[in-house]
């Protein structure tokens, strides 16, 4: 953005200017990605389930002054100015609507219920070479996506395209003030997002909301829903399809498909051609054609759009978070290099791990731009640098030329083949590293090659899904009740360290863990927040001083020999620890007799310990048949805390409550609530099930499928006989790996191409068969295992066990892939 002060801001979008009138240029919505503070406008945005007016303070002391905000805090932030609005939301949108009048290029607006982001990212594909084009990153289209994709881009270039969704009614017309298109491509009107619509008609006309101003819309001929929405909206521009129907501009006449290509035969203005595609399925048929259309309508020739449609690259969605060799972290994002995104994905490294860890990008040539050569990568240069890169890997002739500019140390290669035969893995150990190049360069074969593990079944593991769950229940609980996190188990089976680090940020009071290796882990990668630690032994009293470990106290007998080594290592400071009261579980903890000796121990040993908190455990909080011993858990919990507390001359916290406590008992929420299996989704309760989204999705692929007949059998012993002709699919995920063989011969299905196909016979060690008759399954197909659909629940009452169990029994051979959307 260009750099402007608040004065000319608050005339811009109608907001009062309080405090110093100070400059920026550039925007920030989030501490965590916060460089070059001085420079940044921090927006503060409010929501039902977040407030990000609670992190001014943490923007400020990372060095940011201007603030838009809602509300000014109460503690005065010296040489800061503010920009005061009612809605702090539509105030963003207003900026980039401003910001979107200022361009002289060409804006395309694309919007559909499936598709959308893999048309536009294929139209930069292929655009790329011809003219210069800019896009908005990922999957930016909400109603705060939409307004950061706009103030990221310049109107220098040729083409912008944006991207726009909406989930609910009357969203769609803020985002069109904001684009302000001068062409509209919708893809198609489905099923995805249809749940606050009244049908596919409403939806259509919504969508369709984003086109009232359009000069053209691109869409589909066969839809039947998009041509009546804009009908229904007397949209007066151009309109301009592709279909297999005689009024279609650009007709599909006849596709054949071969094993991973498929040939399109096309009549566009009484000419006919034939093009080949890359892909076999049929909606990577349909976006293609929405590319082709696109391009036609740019009159490129059609030896170009044949060249450049049959080099179309598989659509990555998302950034990437993978186990890499040596102990490594590795940041895939490979498909697209510009600016824009660079800066997003070099947040994404800084936030990855600690500061003490190295971080190294691998980095293409950027291809496309509008920015002269050596200005370009001044800018680059000065991003790594902002975003604390110590080490810059180049790949390409161009990035090679200057890299002895970038300030920091370098090593070049000419292509992707010299950099996999002279990178030493072993240079990234421990560290982080990203890999970020344009697609011609291939660098997903690098990643490959860094990769830890190469098993085709991934657990996959949403972080933004882990926040959005935690802004429920802190919604829930309110702002005076704090919030422990437990990531014992290995995150219940996702990865301790790296959802510790997403908590961290989001500023949890409180991680718990199983034992005190998995607190030392967490510390050593960087996590400085408090840890308990549920199980304590003596013989970890070092570990738990060293590293600043709180351990749970269940027995006099344990904290005896706690205090002895304690007392030996002369402590700096007291030992900070948690008592565990035992009110009905009768697994650990202090019993009400035995408070008085625990009483004289903590005040014989006052000068060692101090208490940080008690706690219990809730044995049935979600069965309403178990509500009187609930009750009587709580009046005893209460009881005991009220007899230490009349021991001790100190406050210490209580906390009883662990997911089902919060959702059902919120007179037992006390200090602090132990939210555990409901950060990852999952709940025993269908009506909390609503506001919760999964966290962790296992899939796999598909490796073969092939027709069996009738009598033959499926698997080892024979134990499923096939009773017609059938089509089955191997998908490469086992038992190994975490998939019950009691889900075997029918009993447990898994998700195919929106499908759920039962399992046919045993599950294996390694592979499991599936129905998969008429759904034109091919090998490379996704198969979900579970998600969002099916759920975890639903496996774990096939399963007749609990989600605790199945997610934490996900093999470590598994790979874990970290995404944020």
């Amino acid at each position: 953005m260009k750099k402007q002060k608040l004065s000319y801001w608050a005339k811009a979008i109608g907001a009062e200017l309080l405090g110093e009138d100070l400059s920026f240029s550039e925007i920030s919505l989030d501490t965590r990605k916060l460089t070059n503070a001085e420079a940044c406008l921090f927006v503060a945005l409010r929501g039902q389930r977040h407030d990000s007016h609670r992190f001014i303070a943490a923007a400020y002391e990372l060095g940011a002054r201007c603030f838009l905000v809602e509300e000014v805090p109460e503690m005065p932030l010296k040489g800061a100015g503010f920009l005061l609005v009612d809605d702090s939301l539509a105030a963003f949108q207003k900026m980039a609507g401003h910001h979107r009048r200022q361009w002289e290029s060409m804006v395309w607006a694309i919007t559909g219920s499936n598709g959308k982001t893999t048309v536009k990212e294929w139209l930069a594909q292929v655009l790329a070479a011809h003219i210069q084009v800019g896009r908005s990153p990922k999957s930016f289209n909400s109603q705060i996506g939409v307004p950061l994709s706009i103030l990221l881009q310049s109107g220098k270039r040729n083409l912008n395209i944006i991207e726009a969704g909406i989930s609910m009614p009357g969203e769609m017309q803020a985002l069109e003030r904001i684009i302000q298109a001068n062409l509209g491509i919708i893809t198609l009107i489905g099923e995805a997002h249809l749940e606050h619509f009244q049908d596919k008609k409403h939806l259509a006309r919504e969508k369709c909301n984003l086109f009232v101003h359009c000069e053209t819309v691109l869409f589909p001929q066969d839809d039947p829903y998009i041509d009546a929405a804009l009908n229904e909206l007397n949209y007066a521009g151009e309109r301009i399809t592709w279909g297999r129907g005689e009024n279609a501009h650009l007709r599909l006449l006849s596709h054949s498909r071969n094993f991973d290509t498929q040939m399109l035969e096309l009549e566009w203005k009484s000419q006919t051609f034939e093009l080949t595609i890359p892909f076999s399925d049929n909606a990577s048929k349909d976006n293609a054609m929405m590319v082709i259309l696109g391009m036609l309508v740019l009159d490129l020739p059609i030896e170009i759009i044949k060249k450049e449609l049959s080099k179309l690259q598989p659509v990555s969605m998302r950034m990437e978070i993978l186990e890499g060799k040596f102990q490594s972290t590795i940041i895939s994002d490979v498909y697209s290099n510009d600016l824009a995104s660079l800066e997003i994905a070099l947040d994404e490294l800084r936030w990855l791990r600690n500061e003490d860890a190295k971080r190294t990008v691998v980095l293409s040539d950027i291809i496309g731009s509008s920015w002269p050569e050596a200005k370009l990568y001044e800018k680059v240069f000065k991003l790594l640098i902002e975003k604390g890169v110590n080490e810059l890997i180049g790949v390409g002739a161009c990035i090679s030329k200057h890299a002895s500019k970038s300030g920091i140390p370098f090593t070049t290669y000419p292509n992707t083949a010299a950099l996999l035969a002279g990178f030493d893995l072993r240079s990234i150990e421990k560290g982080a590293l990203l890999v970020k190049g344009a697609r011609v360069f291939e660098l997903e074969q690098f990643v490959t090659h860094l990769q830890e593990q190469h098993h085709e079944t991934v657990l996959e593991i949403n972080l933004d899904h882990l926040v959005q769950n935690l802004n429920h229940y802190r919604a829930k609980v309110g702002r005076k009740t704090k919030l422990m996190a437990m990531v014992k188990a290995f995150g219940y089976g996702t990865g301790a360290s790296e959802l510790a680090s997403a908590l961290e940020y989001e500023k949890i009071d409180y991680l718990g863990v199983a034992y005190p290796d998995e607190g030392v882990e967490l510390r050593q990668q960087g996590i400085e927040i408090p840890i308990m630690v549920l199980n304590s032994p003596a013989s970890s009293a070092a570990l738990f001083a060293k590293y600043d470990l709180e351990p749970v106290i269940y027995s006099s007998k344990q904290l005896e020999g706690l205090l002895a080594t304690w007392e030996l290592m002369e402590l700096k400071s007291l030992q900070k620890i948690h008592l565990e009261f035992d009110t009905g579980m009768h697994r650990l903890g202090f019993e009400e007799d035995e408070l008085p000796a625990l009483i004289g121990l903590l005040e014989k040993n006052k000068h060692l310990v101090q208490v940080s908190s008690v706690y219990s455990h809730f044995v049935a909080a979600d069965d309403p048949a178990h509500d009187a011993f609930t009750l009587n858990q709580i009046a005893l919990f209460e009881a005991m805390s009220e007899q230490l507390k009349g021991a001790l001359n100190y406050p210490f916290m209580m906390h009883l409550s662990n997911t089902s406590g919060i959702e059902r008992w919120p007179q037992a929420r006390f200090d602090m609530v132990r939210l555990g299996i409901g950060l990852y989704g999952i709940s025993n309760s269908a009506a909390e099930r609503a506001y919760l989204t999964p966290v962790a999705t296992l899939k796999s692929i598909v490796s073969q499928v092939k027709t069996i007949r009738k009598g033959e059998s499926v698997g080892y012993g024979r134990s499923f006989i096939a009773n017609k002709d059938m089509e089955i699919a191997t998908v490469s995920v086992g038992y190994a790996d975490g998939l019950s063989r009691k889900l075997s011969n029918g009993k447990g299905a898994l998700l195919i191409k929106g499908n759920k196909v039962p399992i046919l016979g045993r599950v294996c060690m390694d592979m499991t068969m599936l129905d998969v008759s008429g759904l034109g399954v091919e090998a490379g197909d996704e198969a979900i295992v579970f998600g969002e659909i099916p759920r975890i629940e639903e496996i774990a009452h096939l399963l007749e066990t609990i989600p605790y169990e199945v997610i934490s029994g996900i093999s470590k051979r598994v790979k874990r892939i970290y995404v944020h959307l």
